[in-house]
């Protein structure tokens, strides 16, 4: 199963929101409009055939609408810690779809059991009185002096999910009011302290989190709730912990957006203080889960899920059904948001005891390829990316802006892989790609190399060629997997893909076309090479060994050099282009530049907590670097500096 839906565009790839653009506050508001629109026609007290065509008309055009504001914008503006945004559009959004089809489907309008309050004018409210009536012979004014009748209907049917106020959920049970409903200003006021303590707590909670040493949990990233540095009885202690503070913050955030509401409905539009309730009566007290959730849990989404989920589950199955129905839609409910937060619908299950990742399906070390995949590795990798968060196409981007730079029509650009190094025989060091050839490729293999072909003739204006090892099985056991020469090209999406023992030869036909050669090892002022002076490992043999047995070919130095000489202008270095288009980043990079500085802040944060008199500063590096590889880090971008005293 792939990490992205596949209708829905790459949850990586979206722009970010700019909240001084009109148009995106357009986009956004647009899904509110047409279901105002739709429940203003399904409220028409007598029948009419034309308002229910329209309603119909509206429902593809809204959830069309939907669609578009949860998957066309990032509204975390690409900041990690912002990530919740997302979430917040994600559950407005697919709410906003379940009421528009309940209102699309509407047999007959919903009856209103308890009527419009009336609303004051400021200079007759008086702090104590009751729906909205004045005293002492104050004017009133209705609703309907500021808004149409028909809209502030809509408005006030969407404000009330729990249907309160209407036939449909009148007898249901409410949750016993604590606050003054009998003072306005009272009423308020207790609502806006609730809100701002509930607002302390969950902030609270997220700070204790982030203080937890040996997890990532409460980070943008998350973690999981088991530590595995604790012994068994204090890591079920601290996961349950941990469980029961998450859902207070589930808790606290629902009644956080509740109360804003009755804030606005009651403080601004004058509604009767009476009609909105608590959404929780303790729910810590729940004696069974029916009681749960008939009375204790809240019920704002009880209508949209009986109408949806139930009806189509026990048309099917009877009350089974039902129940499984309400529950599939509310699973799809939550997958949805988690989607929008960019984590994908990869099934990855953790087990309660050992917190491990059930990969039966998934290769950690897949045989037919030297990297990590979107199809072998669905929890790291998006659809059609190369690298995390890097699509193929903006390297094939990267690669044309390149070639568009170059004012040379026969110019050739010639990019070497990074050689793997060495500490002692035959044991290397951690292996790092070259910084140009990842630039351009996103190919973390060695014994690679890229040749660029200005072709002002063809369509893409260049041609690209990738150099790779060739499978070999008895090596592969050894040295890890290869990608191989058949699978690179459609991998990395350039033109074509030869064997490494083919470099030297292409290398040499190219050269004696080309007027313009861009390198990654250029020669120095007296005609040498860099690579001439390395020690002969790995791939960079295959530039200096023969190319076959039965003839002798210039090796990559000779090539190189015979250019310069003919004349010296025609040989640049590759590197200074590169690096002046990697000073301008993309929307894609800012993103993993401003995830890696904030699991980079947190790691700082947590390792500053962790230390104590006698804590060497090894241990403090140590513990830095781990907790950077916990949250998903490849490695630092340089050494850890720790210094005390």
């Amino acid at each position: 199963m792939n990490s992205t839906i596949p209708f829905l565009p790459d949850v990586r790839s979206r722009p970010s929101f700019h909240p001084s653009s009109p148009r995106d506050w357009l986009i956004v508001q647009a899904p509110l409009a047409i279901l105002t629109l739709a429940t203003r026609l399904a409220l028409e007290p007598k029948p009419n055939p034309i308002a229910q065509a329209t309603r119909f008309l509206l429902l593809p055009l809204g959830i069309y609408s939907v669609l578009v504001v949860c998957t066309s914008r990032d509204y975390s503006s690409g900041i990690p810690a912002l990530n919740a945004y997302n979430y917040g559009i994600g559950l407005l959004g697919f709410v906003t779809a379940m009421k528009l089809i309940e209102v699309t489907f509407l047999k007959q309008p919903p009856k209103r059991v308890v009527a419009l309050p009336r609303v004051t004018t400021p200079e007759s409210d008086d702090t104590s009185s009751s729906g909205g009536n004045s005293k002492n012979g104050a004017k009133d004014c209705f609703r309907e002096e500021v808004i149409p009748p028909s809209v502030s209907e809509a408005f006030a049917y969407l404000c009330d999910p729990r249907g309160i106020s209407y036939d449909f959920g009148a007898r249901a049970f409410q949750p016993p009011e604590w606050r003054d409903v009998n003072n306005r200003t009272t009423f308020l006021l207790s609502t806006l302290w609730r809100v701002i303590l509930r607002s302390c707590a969950m902030d609270a909670i997220q700070v204790a989190f982030r203080m937890i040493p040996g997890t990532t949990i409460g980070s943008p990233q998350g973690g999981s709730i088991f530590i595995p540095s604790l012994p068994l009885p204090w890591r079920y202690v601290v996961s349950s912990a941990i469980t029961i503070a998450t859902g207070f913050c589930v808790y606290c955030g629902l009644n956080i957006g509740h109360d804003l509401i009755t804030l606005f409905r009651v403080g601004v539009l004058g509604d009767d203080p009476s009609y909105y309730p608590p959404l929780f009566w303790r729910p810590w007290e729940a004696a069974s889960l029916r009681e749960l959730w008939s009375k204790r849990w809240h019920a704002l989404f009880r209508n949209h899920l009986t109408v949806l989920g139930w009806s189509i589950g026990s048309a099917l199955l009877g009350n089974v059904g039902g129940v499984l129905g309400v529950f599939t839609l509310s699973g799809i409910l939550h997958d949805w948001t988690i989607w929008g937060m960019g984590k994908g619908l990869a099934p990855i299950v953790r087990h309660y005891a050992t917190a491990r990742q059930n990969l039966s399906n998934v290769a950690l070390k897949p045989p037919n390829f030297g990297q990590p995949t979107p199809h072998t590795h669905p929890h790291l990798l998006f659809d059609d990316e190369v690298t995390p968060g890097i699509k193929k196409s903006e390297y094939e981007g990267r690669r044309r802006r390149l070639m568009e730079e170059i004012h040379v029509d026969d110019a050739v650009v010639v990019c070497l892989a990074a050689p793997v190094k060495y500490a002692s025989g035959d044991i290397f060091y951690k292996y790092r790609q070259a910084s140009d050839f990842w630039y351009l490729t996103g190919f973390q293999e060695p014994e690679s190399a890229l040749i660029l072909e200005k072709l002002p003739s063809s369509s893409k204006g260049y041609r690209s060629t990738i150099f790779v090892r060739p499978k070999d099985p008895h090596r592969e056991l050894w040295d890890g997997a290869r990608t191989g020469v058949d699978a690179v090209q459609a991998l990395l999406g350039v033109d074509q893909a030869l064997p490494m023992d083919s470099f030297g030869i292409y290398l040499e036909s190219v050269i004696g076309q080309s007027t313009q050669l861009y390198v990654s090892d250029p020669p120095r002022h007296d005609g040498s090479t860099t690579l001439g002076g390395r020690k002969k490992r790995a791939w960079s043999n295959f530039f200096t060994r023969p190319m076959s047995s039965t003839s002798q070919r210039p090796s990559y130095d000779e090539l190189i050099k015979r250019a310069y000489d003919r004349r010296s202008s025609s040989v640049s270095p590759l590197a200074p282009r590169v690096l002046h288009m990697r000073a301008i980043k993309s929307e894609a990079e800012q993103r993993l530049m401003k995830a890696a500085g904030e699991l980079s802040g947190t790691a700082h944060a947590k390792t500053m907590r962790f230390t104590e008199p006698d804590r060497s500063e090894a241990d403090l590096a140590a513990h830095f670097e781990y907790l950077c590889a916990l949250g998903g880090s490849e490695r630092p971008a340089y050494v850890p500096v720790v210094a005390s005293g």
